[in-house]
């Protein structure tokens, strides 16, 4: 059984979600570790910013997001989040 979902629709994701996808598509980092309560989100020419474990997991949940299984272990955005994201 899976627990995470696919993503459906960019609307299914609240103002703060939206601003996590759309930074890292347009190549925003997450940074976090097993210390780290959140994630940090660090943009070129941004200035970086914090989001709680509430929307990172959310994120994760919704199947936006997933952490590579190769180095360096990076969460970036699934294949599905991408289509849909390029279709927008």
């Amino acid at each position: 059984m899976e627990w995470v979902k696919k993503p459906q629709k960019i609307s299914e994701l609240t103002k703060r979600q939206k601003k996590v996808v759309n930074d890292v598509f347009n190549g925003a980092v997450i940074i976090t570790d097993r210390e780290m309560r959140g994630a940090v989100i660090s943009g070129k020419g941004k200035a970086d910013y914090h989001i709680d474990n509430g929307v990172f997991f959310r994120l994760v949940e919704k199947g936006w997001i997933y952490q590579q299984l190769r180095k360096p272990f990076d969460y970036v955005l699934t294949h599905e989040a991408l289509e849909i994201l390029k279709t927008n």
